[in-house]
């Protein structure tokens, strides 16, 4: 049974069946009990009716009258002091000498089976004679028209309910079938996968589950994808540049000593840069894991920007920037070695892309739960249409590519991890030729988020 179809179709004609069989048994069963008391009356009134007609009629054969009701469907017996005097022609039941003895004196019998027969004894007496009379109906005959009928109602039951179960089965096993096919396309590589559904139940939410899970990896396959190629080009540059400087020195193309050196200072910081992306790399594959190293501890966060801006000193100094700090202690519960790396990039970033002579402000703000870090500076700023796609990975502005601003494109996105990896929020405001604007958005810690 490996078939879903077959699997619900067999539990449903399993379930009905059993179902059918218990209603056949209830049903008769409840049904006999309400024939028992109609079966009651109508014994009465038969039974008054031939004692009616016997005594007025003491003269005519009773057998006469007991054998006709064979023909209603009752049967009979009747008893005159100790003697059985007549009876119908198929009853086939006995009763017992002291069931007669007590009817003949005066009692009434009934409500026993005796050979799965209802029995009513009543007395009567005619010409000062007592008598017995046992009539019991056939009801044997109802029951088994009654088993037919129920038995045709509970089968067409079945028919009609297992022949619209087969359709409407079909109809749910339908979007099943379909997103076994579409997950079979899913994992040979093809996303290009929309599966159309009207339905508003929990196989409609699953095929729209599907749908958005398509595309998602289709564009998670095409970010790998970019990604590769990306890497690929970042590698392949600097590896071409030093091919190629190295061939010119090893055959001895370039003799002056002044352009040996230049040409040696190439390849030295192409070899930086390669060290420098690997290096990026190496650090996007430790954050991307689930459960990247974390060591938070509670530190002064301004103290540790501080100490950022006087390492970076020399580099803003050389370009006679103002860097201007506005912060009161504020303690945090965070990865120091993590976080330090976030702000060495975004005040790196902001000197590189900040012209001489440019302001750069960084300031700190505290509330009772979170820490807000912001870095502007009056540097060349970026278009609008960039911003969303800036902390993606390898994405370079066109006109960032200038000599002393190249970068491995890495940079925002080990920024935008870290920050996440301390469930926080990092976002940039800028306007081309207005500056730049990073805000970096931490709670104080784990239980304040």
């Amino acid at each position: 049974m490996k078939s879903l179809y077959l699997q619900v179709v067999s539990s449903f004609l399993g379930a009905v069946l059993i179902s059918l069989v218990f209603a056949f048994f209830v049903s008769s069963a409840l049904f006999e009990t309400h024939a028992l008391n109609r079966v009651d009356e109508q014994l009465r009134e038969a039974s008054q009716t031939v004692i009616h007609l016997y005594q007025a009629h003491p003269n005519e054969n009773v057998q006469t009258y007991i054998r006709n009701l064979d023909d209603l469907n009752f049967h009979a017996m009747l008893y005159q002091e100790n003697e059985k005097i007549a009876q119908s022609n198929s009853t086939e039941w006995r009763i017992s000498d002291a069931v007669v003895q007590s009817v003949l004196r005066g009692d009434e019998y009934k409500g026993e089976y005796i050979s799965n027969q209802y029995i009513l004894g009543v007395p009567f007496q005619a010409k000062g004679v007592r008598y017995a009379l046992f009539i019991s109906p056939d009801y044997r005959i109802y029951m088994k028209d009654f088993h037919m009928r129920l038995f045709v109602v509970l089968f067409m039951i079945l028919v009609v309910g297992s022949i619209l179960f087969f359709i409407t089965t079909r109809y749910l096993i339908k979007p099943i079938q379909a997103l076994t096919s579409a997950t079979k396309k899913l994992a040979r590589g093809d996303f290009r996968i929309l599966l159309e559904t009207n339905r508003r139940d929990e196989l409609g939410d699953l095929t729209v589950s599907f749908n958005r899970m398509a595309h998602e990896l289709g564009q998670l396959d095409h970010l790998r994808q970019q990604f590769v190629a990306n890497v690929s080009h970042e590698i392949q540059s600097p590896l071409t540049s030093i091919h190629g400087f190295t061939q010119a020195l090893k055959s001895g193309i370039i003799t002056d000593p002044a352009e040996q050196r230049r040409v040696l200072s190439i390849i030295e910081s192409e070899s930086k840069r390669l060290s420098k992306l690997s290096k990026d790399l190496l650090h996007l594959a430790t954050l991307d894991v689930d459960k990247p190293s974390f060591c938070p501890s509670w530190y002064d966060v301004d103290e540790q920007l501080r100490r950022v801006i006087v390492a970076l000193e020399p580099q803003w100094q050389q370009k006679k920037q103002t860097l201007a700090f506005t912060g009161r202690s504020a303690h945090v519960f965070a990865d120091s070695e993590k976080l330090e790396q976030v702000w060495v990039n975004l005040i790196t970033n902001a000197i590189k892309y900040t012209p001489d002579a440019g302001q750069i402000h960084i300031t700190v703000k505290e509330s009772s739960s979170r820490i807000q870090v912001c870095i502007s500076d009056s540097g060349i700023g970026i278009e609008e249409k960039h911003l969303p796609f800036l902390f993606d990975r390898f994405y370079k502005i066109d006109h960032f590519y200038v000599k002393g601003r190249d970068g491995s494109g890495l940079g925002l996105a080990i920024t935008q991890k870290i920050v996440h990896l301390h469930k926080g929020s990092i976002e940039v405001m800028s306007k081309k030729d207005e500056g730049t604007t990073f805000v970096v958005d931490l709670p104080k810690s784990e239980r304040d988020d």
